[in-house]
């Protein structure tokens, strides 16, 4: 008999909306650090250029608001329009304002292309387990008597067990996570394992003894 658990799709789906959205926050955090709040920067000082030039006028706002008019049809994207001549067309940003904001890109882009390349390589993921031993993804075959533990620590609160296997002299690690993969098929296999390995290789914990296959 084989039991074989693949990737789930709402797994990889969980992976890939992350991914877009901090590859997204990256490049609209660092889009504000250098252009957005530098070109605000540059629309609250002309305004306010103007407002001084007005400032001693009875009817400064009018002059102001004609003025500012005139400048901002010669650039493109700023504002004809100012609601609040008062307070002018937004705030200035400072020298922190932007360097958080391409803080918080140069963070989140990384990130992002970390969860795209793990999101990648997810694709086709599966595990399977017959009376020969556990076969992954790529023909790499896993045998019973190769398995030095399977710790159980986690496994009843997070359904993800740990084991650990010698593979030409060296010691590696498969993970069971039936949140990742199929639920059913997985904890079928972990249950498959532990019928198929000797009790005091199961760590973590306590767990019914296992049986081991005749």
């Amino acid at each position: 008999m084989t039991i074989k658990a693949t990737i789930r799709n709402g797994y990889l789906m969980r992976v890939a909306i992350l991914a877009v959205a901090l590859l997204l926050f990256g490049v609209w955090f660092l889009r504000d650090g250098y252009v957005n709040y530098p070109k605000q920067n540059e629309i609250y000082e002309a305004y306010h250029e103007i407002r001084l030039q007005y400032d001693g006028y009875a009817d400064k706002y009018d002059r102001i608001a004609a003025e500012w008019q005139r400048v901002a049809e010669q650039h493109e994207g700023w504002p004809l329009v100012v609601e609040d001549l008062s307070y002018g067309p937004g705030k200035k940003h400072t020298a922190s304002d932007m360097f958080t904001q391409k803080l918080i890109g140069y963070t989140c882009l990384p990130l992002g292309l970390l969860f795209t390349i793990s999101l990648l390589r997810q694709f086709g993921r599966w595990i399977a387990v017959n009376d020969d031993g556990l076969t992954v993804r790529g023909g790499r075959r896993i045998p019973f008597d190769a398995i030095t533990t399977l710790n159980k620590a986690r496994w009843q609160s997070k359904g993800i067990a740990v084991l650990t296997y010698q593979h030409a002299n060296r010691s590696k690690r498969l993970v069971l996570d039936d949140w990742k993969y199929q639920r059913q098929p997985m904890v079928a296999i972990e249950k498959y394992v532990e019928q198929h390995i000797s009790p005091d290789k199961i760590t973590g914990q306590p767990t019914a003894p296992a049986t081991l296959a005749e």
